[in-house]
């Protein structure tokens, strides 16, 4: 039997980039539209895999946890860093891509790039029911949408306070 070639079925690659294994900085004031929603598309930052499309998750300061530092895997790594700024959602639903480990913190499992396998980017409670996504453990941009997709309007940027 010969071998198949399905390449076809996935006309992109994934390109990992070199980045660095804790929380980079953000502008709040670049993070959110009129309804409190990630303005721009949330993305992997190690391989620009979409997490979150524009328009999907509310942006939270109301909790914090300890994170080990990313890593392929999400494992290894006895280094944490605080986190206290997240991208939250109650529905899996809401993701475009992301994957699951089993490393257990503050009671809930930690959260990884789908594709990438880079993390932990978040956590989320042992029920399924609550997700947090690191705002600092991401990156935030303008994605287009696939091809054949119709483009949604983009609703305007939160005025700064």
């Amino acid at each position: 039997m010969g071998t198949i070639d399905a390449s076809h079925l996935f006309p992109d690659k994934l390109v990992i980039k070199n980045v660095g294994n804790k929380n980079e900085p953000v502008d709040r004031d670049e993070l959110l539209n009129v309804d409190d929603k990630n303005w721009k598309s949330v993305v992997c930052r190690r391989c620009d895999s979409l997490i979150f499309p524009e328009d999907r998750v509310k942006l939270v300061d109301d909790y914090k946890a300890k994170l080990p530092l990313m890593s392929p895997g999400g494992k290894g790594c006895t280094e944490t860093e605080e986190v206290s700024l997240w991208w939250y959602t109650n529905s899996d639903m809401d993701f475009d891509t992301v994957g699951f480990a089993w490393v257990v913190i503050d009671n809930k499992k930690t959260l990884l790039c789908g594709d990438c396998e880079f993390g932990p980017i978040g956590l989320r409670t042992l029920d399924d029911k609550q997700y947090w996504v690191a705002a600092e453990r991401v990156a935030h941009v303008d994605k287009p949408p696939p091809p054949g997709a119709k483009p949604r309007p983009k609703k305007d940027k939160k005025k700064k306070q």
